[in-house]
Formats: C-alpha cells, structure tokens, sequence
C-alpha cells in the first residue's frame, strides 16, 4: 500500500529528477513513521531519498546517505544478480529479496527488501523505491538453528556409527554364542548316543537272556524283569531321541534334506503332527553353518506348531534355487496377531520367533512370518547360496 501511494504521489509530482515535497502532515505520518526503511534511488543507483529508520538502520545520519550508492552498502560476496537487482529495475514490476547490508559501524545487517521501479507522467522511468525490513535476528535465528542442524546431524551420525559398531559386536558374540552351543549339543548327542544309549541297548539285551527260558525264575521275577527291559527300551529310544533332536548325526552326514526327512519321519511316526516333505529344485550339499541354520528354524518352527499354534499338520518345503535357497514351514493351527507376536514373546519368554529371525540373519538371510488369528501360519526364510 506504501509503495503505491508512493508512486502516485510521484507520478502527481514529478519534475526532472528530483522529487516535490509534500505537505509535511503527510509526510511525517506515512514516511517518518513507518517501521520500514525507505529507500529511494535514482535510475544509476544513486540514494535520492532515505527515511529516518532507514539511516538507523545503516548508522548513518541522512545526510551522509544522500547520493551515495546503493551498492556501496551490499556486503562483500554477494552475487552478480543481486548487484543488478539493487540497480536498474526498469524492465521488471518488482522484486523480493534479502540482503546483506554493512552499516557504518562495519557490522552487517540483514534486510528483506520490496522494490519497484518509478515513472514519471510520461512513462520514463525515473528510479527505485524500496522498503528494507530488519531481518538480522531472524536470520540469525536461522544460522543458529543450521549450525544445531548440523551438530545434531553429526552426532546422529556419530551414534549411527556407534550403534552399528555395537551390532557387530553383537553379532560377533551372537555367532560365538551359537558356535559354542552347537558344539556342546554335538558333545552331548555323541555321549548319549555312544555311551547312554549303548548302555541301555546292552541293558536291554541282558535282560532278553534273562527272560529267554534258560533261568528258572518265579513268574513275579519275570514280570518285574519284563517291565524293567520294556522300561529300558523306552529310555533307549528317549535318549536317541533326543539325541536326534541335539544334532542329528544325518545333518553332518547326508545333509539337510536326509535330515529333514528323518525328522518328518518322526513326526509321523509319533503321531504329533501329519507331516509332509516337499523338495523342489536340484538338491545339494549347502553350506555347514546355512544346513543347521535352516534345520534349527525348521525344529522351532515345528515346536511352535506343537506347543503354541494347536496344528495337527505342517507342510515343509524346500526350494533350490541357482543363488538362493527358500524354506517354507505352512501349518494349520489356530494362528496370531503378527503386529503383537515379538512382543508378547518378550513377555511370555516364548522367543522362538526371535531365535528364528537371528538364525537366518547370521547367514545373510532374512524369515517372514505371516499369521491371522485362525489361519494358521507360514514362516518364509530365504537365504543366499
């Protein structure tokens, strides 16, 4: 609104190149008063009028200001393009730019300024008049709140180098934590498979001599041996059971898929669940450490559909493929809320799940679990050969 009363007054009161006074009642209200600075130029950029806020603004009286350059004040670094903005403006409508001012002092301001050209009653352009609002302490705010940008980009890099340095480690003793346990399940599977269940096959045959007739013993004796031998083989084959379960001595041997036939054998032996095999793909000898990841998410996987999920059948296929391998673990149970799964296994202390997500990402690969209460569920692993 300023700049057009500006302009009509002008236009009203033009002569050569100077400007005509006006009532000094109007002048002291609209000019003197605004919290603006008021700049007004001719068309080479020569100051031919500034307000009182606009030489305080600078430090300087009025007085000084008069005929000197706009440029002279533009701080040292600014571009070529503000330099011709803040001169001739003849062929635009206006501009909006901020500046960077030196006052008298040496110090810089900041200023947003408004400008438009100004012509006389026949068209010629006859210079600039600008409004500059003081905008230092916002763009001091500005350069404060870059720096704290900056600094807090960098600590956040900092503890992302951190965190990640903390993931190794992690995964360092992950992979330690599992290496020695494995070795102690194998220990403990070839003690009890080559001494326990030794010991309990030969109890059995002993008792098999005892029993064939050659003794005479009361037929109390023989019950009670009876049920001791029958007692004997149970253990014998809880304890290669277990054993099995420990580290399966076919995983080592023949691999994964004769040892996840064995297992599907079991089951359906047992009775636990009705289980199916599926192979696809050209079977072949993987990696150690991929075999007894995908054996081991395969047992958990399982025990989650025995203990938790109410499954009577699960369907287990394996897939090889050129650069990968796919193992798919499909039961029918009563299913869960994905959303709530790894949390509630935290509270329950059922991390299955977990130790499953963490044994393929110790071997670079990576489990979906998908489930809806009702629907039973499906847990994808895919790992890189």
């Amino acid at each position: 609104m300023l700049l057009i009363l500006f302009s009509v007054i002008l236009k009203m009161s033009a002569k050569s190149r100077q400007i005509i006074k006006l009532s000094e009642d109007i002048y002291r209200r609209i000019v003197e008063t605004a919290d603006q600075g008021i700049w007004i130029s001719d068309p080479y950029g020569r100051t031919l009028y500034v307000n009182q806020k606009m030489a305080e603004m600078l430090g300087y009286t009025r007085e000084e200001l008069i005929g000197r350059q706009g440029l002279d004040f533009l701080e040292v670094g600014q571009s070529d393009t503000l330099l011709k903005e803040a001169c001739g403006m003849e062929d635009v409508t206006s501009i909006a730019r901020e500046y960077k001012l030196r006052r008298k002092d040496g110090s810089a301001i900041w200023t947003l300024v408004n400008a438009s050209p100004l012509f006389d009653e026949q068209g010629r352009y006859i210079g600039n008049l600008s409004l500059h609002t003081d905008i230092t302490e916002r763009k001091r705010l500005e350069e404060a709140l870059t720096r704290l940008k900056a600094e807090l980009e960098l600590r956040v890099q900092e503890r992302t180098r951190e965190l990640e340095e903390i993931r190794e480690k992690l995964l360092l003793y992950t992979r330690e934590i599992i290496r020695v346990q494995e070795e102690e399940r194998k220990r403990i599977a070839l003690e009890l498979h080559d001494e326990t269940a030794q010991s309990l096959a030969l109890m059995t045959l002993e008792l098999d001599s005892l029993l064939d007739g050659k003794f005479k013993l009361s037929e109390d004796v023989r019950s009670r041996l009876k049920r001791l031998r029958d007692e004997a083989e149970r253990a014998q084959k809880e304890v290669r059971r277990f054993s099995h379960e420990l580290r399966p001595a076919v995983l080592d041997n023949l691999g994964l898929e004769a040892a996840l036939e064995t297992l599907i054998s079991d089951l359906n032996t047992s009775g636990s669940l009705n289980a199916v095999l599926e192979i696809k793909g050209t079977a072949r000898r993987l990696p150690p450490d991929i075999e007894l990841s995908l054996f081991r998410i395969t047992q958990e996987a399982i025990n989650n559909c025995r203990k938790h999920a109410q499954a009577d059948s699960v369907i287990i296929k394996l897939h090889y493929e050129q650069n990968r391998v796919r193992l798919d673990i499909i039961d029918n149970g009563r299913g869960f809320d994905i959303r709530t799964g790894p949390a509630r296994a935290f509270r329950t202390g059922h991390l299955g799940l977990i130790s499953m997500q963490e044994r393929a990402r110790l071997v670079g690969g990576n489990v979906h679990i998908h489930s809806r209460p009702g629907t039973g569920t499906t847990v994808n692993v895919e790992v890189p050969v």
